[in-house]
């Protein structure tokens, strides 16, 4: 995510810790934040393997400066959201392999906003939908699938002053 004017930040995916860059590439800050429901571990970024682990899925620098955080956690009912992707003939003798079928049911969401000068978490709140990508600067999203199988982008106003709320359609 972009920084200022020319700096830019950059997140572990698995675990948390923040990095800002200047413009020649020289780190300039690094946040570590040791939170209870973020164990660093070694899973791949898209492992499905055998649960959750919490991921940073995106950073935003809003226009105060303020360093705003998506992360996913594990859902109290990831277990629900899990099906089997069976081999097919064609497959040979692959193993089944799991997939997610509700993103909602499998993550939940934690948004931080961290002052950066302090390198003090400002707000800390859980939210039930699994958010999987910041849009600009005040906007979380996460796909959606209609009846049809068709898929579309759900898109939320973040702010500190009203929360996070749906964007109406």
């Amino acid at each position: 995510a972009r920084s200022g004017d020319v700096g830019v930040w950059a997140a572990h995916v698995s675990e948390y810790v923040i990095d800002r860059f200047d413009a020649g590439g020289h780190r300039t800050l690094r946040i570590v934040r040791r939170a209870p429901w973020f164990a660093p571990h070694d899973a791949p970024p898209l492992s499905v393997d055998p649960e959750p682990k919490p991921r940073i899925m995106a950073v935003s620098e809003d226009t105060l400066g303020r360093l705003w955080v998506v992360v996913l956690v594990k859902d109290n009912r990831w277990r629900t959201a899990l099906g089997w992707n069976l081999p097919t003939r064609l497959g040979g003798g692959r193993s089944p392999m799991p997939v997610i079928l509700d993103d909602d049911n499998y993550f939940d969401t934690v948004i931080e906003v961290i002052d950066v000068r302090t390198t003090r978490v400002l707000v800390s709140q859980r939210f039930p939908q699994a958010f999987l990508f910041m849009v600009g600067r005040n906007y979380v999203g996460t796909r959606r699938e209609d009846a049809s199988g068709a898929f579309y982008i759900e898109l939320w106003s973040a702010s500190l002053r009203d929360g996070i709320r749906p964007i109406p359609r």
